[in-house]
């Protein structure tokens, strides 16, 4: 991380705003999360998904869905996978919304490297992320998605 940056007060901060009552609540948390663009970190990354819950703003969360697209696209799955099973356990729908990289489609490298995570969680998780990508919408917006099942299963 950069060394002007406090990750501990940024965490503290950006964490306290994910219930925002006011447009100026609004506009600080855009804020932080806009200041940590392109710093390549899994704890970023992490703490950037734990502001998605049931309740949260759509349209502001997507500044946070633009900003995750310019992680390694291998650390945000790791980081979703992480996260996923508090999202289905939360019933948000940001299990299938967050369940694709922000930017762009996986390459083919990618699909295997991402199988590979897949295969070395729990049984649990494993079936959670199967089920984000055989779900009806999320099946037909991601091409990719077929592969990775493939890859995947095996």
């Amino acid at each position: 991380m950069e060394n002007s940056f406090n990750y501990a007060e940024w965490k503290k901060r950006i964490l306290a705003l994910r219930q925002r009552h006011t447009r100026r609540e609004d506009l600080e948390f855009c804020e932080l999360v806009e200041c940590v663009d392109r710093i390549n970190d899994i704890d970023i990354i992490r703490t950037l998904l734990e502001t998605f819950t049931p309740k949260c703003e759509t349209s502001v969360q997507q500044t946070v869905v633009r900003i995750l697209g310019s992680f390694d696209i291998l650390l945000y799955y790791q980081a979703y996978l992480e996260a996923l099973p508090r999202f289905v356990f939360e019933n948000s729908g940001w299990d299938i919304e967050l369940g694709s990289y922000p930017e762009r489609s996986p390459t083919g490298v990618e699909i295997g490297l991402i199988a590979k995570m897949v295969n070395n969680l729990p049984l649990e998780i494993k079936n959670m992320y199967l089920n984000v990508l055989k779900n009806d919408d999320f099946y037909s917006d991601h091409s990719w998605s077929e592969s990775l099942i493939r890859a995947i299963e095996g």
